[in-house]
């Protein structure tokens, strides 16, 4: 009996599988180290290679991938897996990529029909940003984690008194951040390297650069983590240097209501102190009349309370001479007369 198959059929057969043997070839033989490419995967897809076999090929070369949105949808539309495609993210972490065996690649056999396909290609461009989603924010973790180490070496620097050294380590993260990519102003590890400049400064003696600083951290917020430690330090160092910057006034926009009871009352008195001495008496009363009894602060803010009640002299030029004086008391004699 004849065979079914055609000898055009058996050749071409034939040539698909010489075709993927040598495909597999490149993927198994030893000493071959080259990483793959994302057009060589979608060249092993195409010839039916299983992705099993692709992400071992990945593993044995540890090659990592950085994808974005329309590479991923570019993948996806070329028939790689979704599977394959979050492994191929995955590389960029070792450590959390999922073992080749763990993973199985499903397979559309059914052609789509047009609507199909556009919604298909609609739920691909989703999937594809929230794939990219996923790997910024895991470069994002990794970049916060590595952050970390550096601003606890600055820490430690600093609590060992090598101040210059916990400055250095401190101000190259803010300039450089990590991979030389800077975190943003408004980011927590920004903030804590700015305090650890300037709580590295002040302990090195740099009283009038430490203050600047000090100033800068407090200015962000009560609500930050090193508010009263920077607002502590720096009202100490204003007993030493003279520091007295207009900037100061900013503090006035803060409530310190949940804060410590002996907190609020030093917060109190040194922006009442502050006001007072730059001639806003009447702003500086209600501080100074919400620092409580029995606060170290106490007689001070009294004090400077008495000075607000007294009745201030006519600025000069505008006193009254004894002739102006005389003429005001004749006349009032006149008016009580009538």
């Amino acid at each position: 009996m004849r065979s079914a198959w055609s000898h055009p059929m058996k050749m071409r057969i034939a040539g698909i599988a010489a075709t993927a043997a040598l495909a597999m070839s490149a993927i198994v033989v030893p000493g071959v180290a080259a990483a793959l490419s994302p057009d060589e995967i979608v060249t092993l897809v195409k010839l039916e290679i299983p992705d099993e076999q692709i992400m071992r090929k990945i593993d044995k070369d540890s090659t990592t991938y950085k994808l974005t949105p329309s590479q991923i949808l570019s993948l996806k539309k070329k028939g790689v897996s979704t599977v394959l495609i979050r492994y191929m993210l995955s590389r960029g972490s070792v450590t959390d990529a999922p073992k080749a065996a763990e993973l199985a690649a499903p397979k559309v056999e059914r052609e789509l029909t047009p609507a199909e396909q556009a919604a298909q290609e609609a739920q691909m461009r989703e999937e594809a940003r929230r794939l990219a989603e996923e790997e910024r924010r895991r470069e994002e973790g990794q970049r916060k984690a590595f952050a970390g180490k550096v601003l606890k070496k600055g820490k430690s620097l600093a609590d060992g008194g090598q101040f210059v050294a916990a400055i250095q380590v401190f101000t190259k993260f803010v300039n450089d951040g990590i991979g030389g990519v800077p975190f943003a102003p408004d980011s927590q590890e920004a903030y804590v390297a700015r305090y650890g400049i300037a709580n590295a400064l002040a302990r090195a003696g740099l009283f009038q650069a430490a203050a600047s600083n000090l100033l800068d951290v407090v200015r962000v917020g009560p609500d930050k983590m090193y508010f009263m430690d920077a607002f502590n330090q720096l009202r100490e160092l204003r007993r030493k240097i003279n520091y007295r910057p207009p900037e100061l006034e900013d503090l006035t926009r803060f409530s310190v209501a949940t804060l410590p009871d002996a907190f609020k009352n030093s917060f109190h008195y040194f922006v009442g102190e502050f006001l007072h001495d730059f001639g806003l008496s009447g702003e500086a009363v209600p501080y100074l009349e919400n620092v409580k009894s029995g606060a170290d602060d106490y007689a001070r803010a009294q004090y400077l309370l008495g000075l607000v009640a007294l009745p201030r002299a006519p600025p000069e030029g505008l006193q009254e001479s004894s002739e102006q004086r005389t003429a005001r008391m004749r006349a009032d004699m006149e008016n009580v007369a009538k």
